[in-house]
C-alpha cells in the first residue's frame, strides 16, 4: 500500500513523493533506480540536501558532474564488457536478446569468435575516455559562455533613463560592446511602439509557389504504389560463376565513398567480420551493402545501368529471403534494421516500389522501438549502441518521408535521437561527417527552429502557416549564434552571411568546410522563400512589407552563397558531391517562389541565373546515361497546369525507372523555372 509520508530521498530533495497503485517503490526512486526507505524524523534535519531546484550556481555544476558520472559509468561497461570477451574463446550470450559485438553482423554457415589482447583493450579504453573527456570539455565550455551571457544580461537588466529637452538619456554607464548590444535590444523590445506587434502578433504567410518536386513525387508515389514489379532479364552479367570479385570492389567501393556520408555500418566491426566470411553471399548484411551502393549515382562503380539493376535485382533477392528468416530470430534484431535501413534506396529512389519500402520501414521502425529500451538502460554493447542510434534516425527519417509522399501527412515530431555518438575507432572523415551531422541535429531540434519548421513544412506543402514578426527577425542572430559553436575544421568563416562569404568559397579547398556552407545557407533559402507572400492588413502593411523585402535579398543572396558553392565542388573532384540535388531542388523552388511574386521589386540578376544554369548542367551529367525522358513523352508535362498525370509505363522502360523519374522531375522542373523567368521555355533546356 501506498504509504502516507514521502520516502527518506525524496523528503531530502525535497521532491513531490508519487504513488502508483499496489506499488512499494514511489515513482522517483523506481525511475532513478533508488532504494526507496521510509522516512523517520528524528527532530533534526542534518542530512538534508539541499533542494533540487536551488540556485543556478549550484544546479549547473550538479548537471555537469552527473554528466561526467554517466560517462564513466559508459567507459566502465565498455571496460567490463572488453574483459569478459578476452576470459573467453567464444561469443558471450546476448543481454536481454541484444548480441555481442561480435555478432552484430551474422552469416548462414560461419560465426567468427575474437580476442583482443591486452594491450588493445587498454589503448581503446584510453582513446574511449580521451574522446568522451574532450567532448566534456568542449560542452563545459560553451555552458560557460552561456552562463557568462546569462549573467551580463541578468547584470544589465535595469538602465535608468531621463528626458531631456524632449529627449531620452542614459543615465546608466555602458562599458563594453556586449552591454551595448544589450542594451540596443531591450530598447527596441520594450521602448519600440511596435513591441506587442512584434511579440504576440502572427503573420499568417500563403504559398507563393508549391515545391513542384513534392508535388510530383506525391502524384506518382500514390498512383504506383500497388504496382508490382517489373523485373529485367538476367542476361550478360559480368561474371556468372564467381561474385566473390564482384562484392569485394563493391564493398571496396562502399567504404571508401558512402559509408563515411551515411555511416550506417560501423566500419572496424564489419570489415573484420566480412575478412572472415567463407561465403558473402550467405551474410545478409554484405549483400544489402551491395545494394546500396549499385543504387547510388556515381561514375565510379564502373557499372552500366543495365548490370546495375541486374546486380542490385539479384543481390535483393538473396538478402529478402534471408530477411524474411531473420524476423523471427530475437538475437538478429539489430542486424535486421540496418539491413532494411540500406536497402531503402533500392526499394524506393530505384525500383520506386513505395508500397514495400513502407511495409519493411514500418517494421524496422517497430524494432527499434522494442531495443530502444536496452538502449537507454544502456543493455548493449558499445559498438551496437553507437550503430542502434544511426539506425533508428534513418528509420524515424525515412518513416516520415514515406508518410508525406504516400498518406499526404506532415510529420512535426522531433527525432528521439538527437545526438549520435563517435566510436574512437572510426576513421578521420566518418568523424567529420558525424560531428557535423550532430551539430545539424543541434540546430535543428532546438525549440526555436522546431517551431519554426512546423510552419515552414505547411507553407512549403501549399497550407500556409503563422510566424510572429520577432521569430522571423531572430532567425538571422540565432543561427550566427549556432555557428559560433562549430570547430574551426568545419567553419568557412565567422560570419556564414556575409556579403563576402564567396571569397572565402573561392579559396577553400575543405570538403567539409563547403558541405557545412551549403547546409547553414539552406535555412535561409527555403525559410525566407516561405515568407515572400504575407497576408497583409492596414495596421501592418508597412511593415510587412519592409519584413518581405529583407526575406527576398536574404534568400537571393543565400541562393548565390548556394550556387557559388556546388561551383566549387564541381572543380575538386570528378563525381557528384553530397547534397547537390536537394540544394538545387531548394535554389529552384526560391526561384519559383520569388518568380511568382507579382508585386515584387527584384528579380533575380542575370549572372545568378547563368550560375544556376551552369550547375543544373553539372548535376545532370550525374543521371545515369540514357535515362532522360524526352520533354514531348514527358507525363509530368501536364502537371503544372492541371495538377494531373498522365500513365506512367514509360519509367518501367528504363533499367533504372527511379532516376529515369527524377531525372524527368528534375528536368520539368528546370523546364517551369525557364518559362517564369523568360516567359517561355526554351527548346532544348538542357
Amino acid at each position: 500500500m501506498p504509504r502516507n509520508t514521502p520516502c527518506r530521498d525524496c523528503k531530502k530533495r525535497r521532491r513531490k513523493c508519487a504513488w502508483q497503485k499496489d506499488s512499494t517503490i514511489c515513482t522517483r526512486c523506481a525511475r532513478l533506480e533508488l532504494q526507496c526507505v521510509p522516512y523517520e524524523d528524528s527532530g533534526t534535519d542534518e542530512d538534508d540536501l539541499p533542494a533540487e531546484d536551488g540556485s543556478t550556481e549550484v544546479q549547473y555544476w550538479l548537471n555537469n558532474i552527473s554528466k561526467l558520472q554517466d560517462e564513466m559509468r559508459q567507459m566502465e561497461q565498455y571496460i567490463e564488457q572488453q574483459r569478459i570477451a578476452n576470459s573467453n574463446t567464444r561469443i558471450s550470450p546476448p543481454v536481454d536478446n541484444v548480441s555481442d559485438s561480435t555478432s552484430i553482423y551474422s552469416s548462414s554457415n560461419t560465426t567468427s569468435t575474437t580476442s583482443s589482447t591486452r594491450k588493445q583493450e587498454e589503448l581503446f579504453a584510453n582513446n574511449f575516455f580521451l574522446h568522451h573527456q574532450e567532448q566534456f570539455q568542449k560542452r563545459q565550455k560553451i555552458q560557460h559562455q552561456q552562463e557568462q551571457r546569462r549573467q551580463l544580461e541578468k547584470a544589465q537588466q535595469e538602465w535608468n533613463l531621463t528626458v531631456v529637452d524632449g529627449k531620452l538619456r542614459l543615465e546608466t554607464g555602458i562599458t563594453s560592446i556586449d552591454e551595448l548590444m544589450t542594451y540596443m535590444q531591450a530598447s527596441l523590445r520594450y521602448l519600440s511602439p511596435f513591441t506587442n506587434f512584434f511579440q504576440t502578433e502572427s503573420v499568417r504567410f500563403e504559398s507563393s509557389s508549391v515545391n513542384m518536386m513534392i508535388r510530383a513525387i506525391r502524384l506518382v508515389s500514390q498512383k504506383i504504389a500497388s504496382r508490382p514489379i517489373v523485373p529485367l532479364p538476367m542476361y550478360n552479367l559480368p561474371v556468372l560463376h564467381d561474385y566473390r570479385a564482384i562484392i569485394n570492389q563493391l564493398v571496396t567501393t562502399y567504404f571508401k565513398y558512402q559509408n563515411a556520408l551515411y555511416p550506417i555500418l560501423h566500419a572496424p566491426t564489419f570489415l573484420k567480420h566480412y575478412q572472415q566470411l567463407e561465403d558473402p553471399m550467405s551474410c545478409p548484411t554484405t549483400l544489402a551493402l551491395c545494394v546500396n551502393i549499385l543504387c547510388i549515382p556515381r561514375k565510379t562503380i564502373g557499372y552500366t545501368a543495365v548490370e546495375k539493376r541486374q546486380l542490385a535485382e539479384f543481390f535483393y533477392t538473396k538478402c529478402k529471403e534471408m530477411l524474411f528468416d531473420m524476423f523471427d530470430d530475437p538475437t538478429k534484431k539489430f542486424e535486421t534494421i540496418s539491413v532494411i535501413c540500406l536497402t531503402h534506396q533500392y526499394t524506393t529512389f530505384l525500383l520506386m516500389q513505395f508500397t514495400e519500402a513502407r511495409r519493411l520501414s514500418t517494421m524496422a521502425y517497430l524494432l527499434c522501438l522494442e531495443l530502444y529500451p536496452a538502449y537507454q538502460n544502456k543493455k548493449m554493447p558499445y559498438h551496437m549502441l553507437i550503430m542502434f542510434e544511426r539506425n533508428f534516425l534513418c528509420c524515424e527519417s525515412f518513416m516520415r518521408t514515406l508518410d508525406m509522399l504516400i498518406e499526404d501527412t506532415v510529420d512535426d515530431h522531433l527525432p528521439t535521437i538527437k545526438h549520435v555518438q563517435i566510436a574512437p575507432d572510426e576513421d578521420e572523415l566518418t568523424t567529420q561527417y558525424l560531428t557535423m551531422y550532430n551539430y545539424i541535429l543541434e540546430l535543428l531540434t532546438s525549440p526555436f527552429m522546431a517551431n519554426l519548421s512546423v510552419q515552414v513544412k505547411r507553407i512549403l506543402n501549399g497550407l500556409g502557416g503563422e510566424l510572429s514578426i520577432e521569430v522571423i527577425l531572430r532567425l538571422t542572430d540565432y543561427v550566427k549564434e549556432w555557428w559560433s559553436t562549430i570547430p574551426d575544421y568545419l567553419k568557412l568563416c565567422d560570419d556564414p552571411f556575409h556579403s563576402n562569404a564567396k571569397e572565402y568559397v573561392e579559396k577553400c579547398e575543405s570538403k567539409m568546410k563547403l558541405a557545412m556552407f551549403l547546409v547553414v545557407n539552406a535555412v535561409p533559402i527555403v525559410v525566407n522563400a516561405c515568407l515572400l507572400k504575407p497576408r497583409k492588413t492596414e495596421e501592418n502593411r508597412d511593415v510587412l512589407i519592409m519584413v518581405r523585402e529583407r526575406a527576398l535579398k536574404d534568400c537571393i543572396r543565400a541562393c548565390e552563397d548556394v550556387l557559388c558553392t556546388l561551383k566549387k565542388r564541381f572543380t575538386m573532384d570528378n563525381d557528384m558531391p553530397p547534397m547537390t540535388f536537394e540544394m538545387l531542388v531548394n535554389v529552384m523552388y526560391a526561384f519559383s517562389a520569388i518568380s511568382s511574386s507579382t508585386d515584387s521589386t527584384t528579380s533575380i540578376p542575370p549572372t545568378l541565373q547563368s550560375l544556376f544554369y551552369y550547375c543544373f548542367y553539372q548535376a545532370n551529367t550525374f543521371f545515369p546515361s540514357g535515362h532522360r525522358i524526352p520533354p514531348s513523352l514527358s507525363p509530368l508535362k501536364a502537371l503544372v497546369s492541371t495538377h494531373q498525370i498522365q500513365e506512367l509505363d514509360i519509367y518501367e522502360r528504363y533499367p533504372l525507372p527511379g532516376y529515369a523519374f527524377i531525372s524527368d522531375v528534375f528536368n520539368q522542373f528546370f523546364t517551369h523555372i525557364q518559362s517564369q523567368l523568360h516567359g517561355s521555355p526554351s527548346t532544348n533546356p538542357i
